[in-house]
């Protein structure tokens, strides 16, 4: 069973396709004006989140994380592996920065 990551933006409990994207957007500028560069990475998480938007998932699954970061079978595990921190970092973002879904952490 994959482990939901809840998301929402100002206030809403449910996240759509344009809160995550606003959420990498977020994101990518937070870690950006502590002076990373992200240029890869966010790539890749803007790619991570249009693939789920096309499939109307709205919120991120291990599954879904997993499925993404070995999409790739002409890449090494060590890439994968990558991918899949590159994701892993932004849901735990994604965590403690709504606060009150924190709670809502369960497996489906």
């Amino acid at each position: 069973m994959p482990l939901l990551l809840p998301w929402h933006v100002h206030g809403r409990e449910r996240a759509d396709d344009a809160d995550l994207k606003v959420a990498v957007a977020e994101y990518l500028a937070q870690r950006r004006a502590r002076g990373y560069k992200l240029r890869d990475e966010g790539a890749l998480l803007i790619s991570f989140v249009e693939s789920l938007s096309e499939r109307g998932v709205e919120q991120i699954t291990v599954a879904d994380a997993l499925a993404f970061a070995q999409q790739r079978a002409d890449v090494s595990l060590a890439t994968h592996a990558w991918r899949l921190g590159v994701i892993r970092t932004f849901a735990a973002w994604l965590r403690v920065s709504s606060p009150p879904l924190a709670s809502q952490y369960r497996k489906a």
